[in-house]
């Protein structure tokens, strides 16, 4: 397919309508409009993408309209949010950061392809890059955590499942497809964790912490970028030049589409940019290829060509960008090979994916404490109390962006839990509280179907019921947390505490003396400040997925050991927020093991640290590290650690390397993440772990706009730490030069 030579058969009219990507109504809407009169746009070659068509069947008859009715049938490219699995829904992605396990991350973007690939999907509007230090954002659900490093690696790995690695697996195979990673950049920062709001980072920050990811995912080939909805620095991102052309293109030399997110460009009439030609001007020149649903490129590009304020070429070359997406996604050879309804039903839900995601909704799990070895829970355990309104539930399990999963398909936690533990044991369930009590709360959840509901009996009847199931236990396991719709994209909250009923809860059986397992399901790092000491074990389970009842009771009941680790910092209180590792030091830094000084920074009420800290997780083994050293060889420092299992257990045990701040110019992180490594140890067993850091991972990065900066090695003193997580660390300095 030479794309130049039907670029020189098209009409601008057929240009544009490449450029133009629709919503029919047929799915979930993530925006307050779909598209109109879709059918005759088609057949006018005004429509270049699609999204949100409700079926495999509809997507057949689409395809069949594109290729057969239009003058130069060009192929239709279906897009839709494949955001952590498809029908079989594995862990959110904030939960499979927790893994740092990059080969299973990419295994789970693979096995998502796989699965939409074959319901006739070629491109997915993810990975989401944004890194994210703020858990008011509900779209923290969707990222990577708070580490620019560890995320780059991810969202590298999960572009390689999407695509393929290019050499021996490309996006126009059956079992992948074409990744748009969003939401560049920046936004992540958006003010007070509100959605939709502005950013305002500098240069430096933004380089040094929200770019690698990004730049990451160019390295990894990504197909399509989307700007997000937010203004940087009092641009709006979806106009921005500099961004889009200086950084994107010339400095990275990206090569792929660039697709506006929804109705994107109509909203930077709300920025102040004009009405929606001027609009649509701004995005095109700013280097936006594709307009998602807003419908402005089709309605006012061909007048602004006709005066002049669009260049055709501009024209042609987002043209070419769209049509590149096609090629690579195969559809020129072939339009109808990933439209098989015989393979969608082979593929779909199979039970290879489901064991798949059953053990990656294990891996997720993060234990947090384990008081007097509480968890696992024994064979000898006779009754155990199952208590809470997330504890037999199956429509919040998959989580939020889970738009083509079956909630019916999930398996609840009580059903896992039953068919998990040995006959003799009993597992008793009781709802014990509502999600939450708010009438008005309960209905915005429910905003994509009914996940909660309010149970008409009284309140304390509910604890009542609770408490005399788990009397007569011999452990308590509380599912509580969040719906699955608190999270996600326009999921932003101001209170991060479990709410009140779930709260009342916990009290009312802590009081019992029963030991206590707290379950909390979330899409984010919640509060948890005075709970943690009302009960003997807590896993962070996120939201597992399809599988996830199985999985966490993998977990309780030891087949699966924990190794999960934080990737986000869990807050004391939300006045801490952001809270991250890798924060900026202050010239009146707070003395170690020191709560309050006055003149030093720090808060009259509250602790600096957070509750648990970034790389934080248990096992239910124990490691110790010892002989740290660190040397030079060939220009690189090798940093080395000896880690013990010295438990009854095997597990494994997630090392981290960090690098502390040295004379530069500008202010360095207290501490950056530099490498990690995952090492599988037996009980008694020692091993040797080695970190090979070069200058360029140790360099500094000055500058003084977003297009002006530039990283440099300076000689000297350098300080490494190494440990289980970012505050349990040892230190080493060596003098490189």
């Amino acid at each position: 397919m030479n794309i130049d030579d039907l670029i020189a058969q098209m009409t601008l009219t057929e240009k544009i309508g490449q450029l133009n990507l629709v919503n029919p109504g047929g799915q979930t809407l993530t925006g307050s409009v779909a598209n109109s009169d879709v059918h005759r746009k088609l057949v006018d070659g005004q429509v270049g993408m699609m999204f949100g068509t409700a079926s495999l069947e509809s997507r057949c008859e689409i395809q069949s309209i594109s290729v057969n009715q239009t003058r130069l049938g060009i192929p239709m490219l279906f897009a839709c949010d494949v955001i952590h699995g498809y029908r079989t829904a594995l862990p959110l992605p904030i939960a499979l950061s927790c893994t740092w396990n990059l080969a299973m991350i990419e295994r789970a973007a693979h096995l998502s392809a796989t699965e939409a690939r074959a319901d006739g999907i070629d491109l997915t509007f993810g990975p989401m890059a944004d890194l994210t230090r703020d858990p008011r954002w509900g779209r923290v659900a969707e990222g990577n955590g708070e580490s620019a490093t560890l995320s780059s690696w991810i969202t590298a790995a999960v572009i390689r499942g999407y695509q393929g690695d290019g050499e021996t697996s490309q996006p126009s195979d059956i079992d992948r497809m074409l990744a748009c990673v969003k939401h560049f950049a920046g936004y992540g920062a958006v003010d007070g964790g509100r959605e939709y709001a502005s950013v305002n980072l500098g240069p430096i920050e933004l380089h040094e912490s929200h770019l690698p990811p990004f730049e990451a995912a160019t390295c990894a080939k990504v197909a399509a970028v989307m700007p997000g909805f937010h203004a940087l620095d009092r641009i709006p991102v979806t106009a921005h030049r500099d961004l889009l052309i200086g950084v994107l293109r010339e400095r990275w030399n990206f090569e792929g589409a660039v697709i506006s997110d929804y109705t994107a460009i109509n909203e930077l009439e709300h920025h102040g940019l004009g009405d929606l030609s001027s609009a649509a001007v701004a995005a095109i020149n700013a280097g936006v290829d594709v307009d998602m649903v807003g419908e402005s490129y089709i309605t006012t590009l061909e007048q602004s060509v006709a005066s002049g304020r669009v260049d055709v070429a501009r024209i042609d070359a987002a043209c070419r960008s769209v049509l590149k997406l096609k090629r690579d996604a195969g559809l020129f050879d072939d339009p109808f090979r990933a439209l098989d309804p015989e393979r969608a039903k082979q593929v779909l839900g199979c039970d290879a994916h489901r064991n798949e995601a059953r053990q990656m909704a294990a891996a997720s799990c993060v234990l947090l404490k384990n008081k007097s070895e509480t968890l696992p829970i024994g064979k000898e355990c006779r009754r155990i109390a199952l208590i809470g309104p997330l504890a037999d539930d199956r429509s919040n399990l998959p989580g939020t962006w889970s738009v083509s999963a079956i909630a019916e398909e999930c398996v609840s936690l009580a059903d896992g839990l039953r068919s998990t533990v040995c006959d003799q044991t009993k597992v008793v369930v009781a709802r014990g509280c509502n999600l939450v009590d708010d009438p008005v709360q309960a209905e915005r959840l429910n905003v994509f179907g009914t996940t909660v509901t309010l149970d008409s009996r009284d309140a304390q009847a509910m604890i009542d019921e609770a408490v005399a199931v788990a009397r007569d236990s011999d452990v308590v396991v509380l599912a509580l947390g969040e719906a699955k719709e608190h999270a996600g994209e326009c999921s932003s909250r101001t209170d991060l505490q479990l709410p009140p009923p779930q709260r009342l809860l916990i009290d009312a059986v802590a009081d019992l003396g029963v030991p206590i397992v707290l379950l909390v399901f979330a899409g984010r790092p919640l509060v948890l400040t005075g709970i943690a000491d009302r009960v003997n074990a807590m896993l962070y389970a996120w939201y597992g997925g399809s599988m996830a009842g199985p999985g966490i009771a993998d977990v309780l009941t030891g087949s699966h050991v924990p190794e999960g680790k934080l990737t986000m910092s869990l807050p004391r209180s939300v006045g801490q927020i952001p809270v991250h590792h890798d924060a900026l030091p202050t010239g009146r830094p707070l003395p170690p093991d020191c709560e309050f000084m006055k003149f030093k920074s720090c808060y009259l009420d509250e602790q600096n640290d957070p509750l648990y800290p970034f790389g934080f997780g248990l096992s239910y083994t124990t490691f110790a590290y010892r002989s740290l050293s660190a040397r030079t060889d060939s220009g690189r420092v090798i940093v080395s650690v000896e880690v013990k299992n010295e438990g009854q257990r095997r597990g494994v045990e997630i090392v981290q390397c960090y690098q502390l701040p040295g004379v530069c110019s500008v202010s360095q992180p207290l501490l950056s993440l530099k490498s990690f490594e995952r090492v599988q140890l037996e009980p008694g067993e020692t091993r040797l772990v080695e970190f090979v850091i070069d200058k360029q991972t140790a360099s500094s990065l000055e500058g003084t706009s977003l297009t002006n900066v530039s990283r440099g090695f300076i000689p000297g003193l350098f300080r490494f730490a190494v440990g289980p997580n970012s505050q349990d660390l040892q230190h080493v300095q060596i003098d490189w030069r």
